[in-house]
């Protein structure tokens, strides 16, 4: 039971990710610093995840590119946009 209770939070976060984080989506950083997420321990990850989303391409060009699971990687760009530390071009 708490696996399944487990993928349905993350489901329902995931869709409230995408609207922030869509997939047409190209951003461009700021001068605002990424903050950590407390609930992602991959450095490789959040890097990566930087690097493609601060790129200049949609988030579906690069996001199948990630080794994360799309949970993981609109969490962190919706995070970084509702932050302000990435920006729709």
């Amino acid at each position: 039971m708490p696996l399944l209770l487990e993928g349905i939070r993350r489901h329902d976060e995931l869709k409230q990710a995408s609207v922030v984080a869509a997939d047409d989506v190209v951003l461009k950083p700021t001068a605002t610093k990424p903050s950590a997420d407390a609930e992602e321990s991959d450095p490789a990850i959040i890097r990566e995840v930087w690097l493609k989303a601060s790129s200049g391409t949609c988030i579906a060009e690069w996001e199948p590119q990630i080794g994360a699971d799309a949970y993981r990687v609109r969490r962190l760009v919706a995070r970084w946009i509702e932050e302000g530390a990435l920006q729709p071009v």
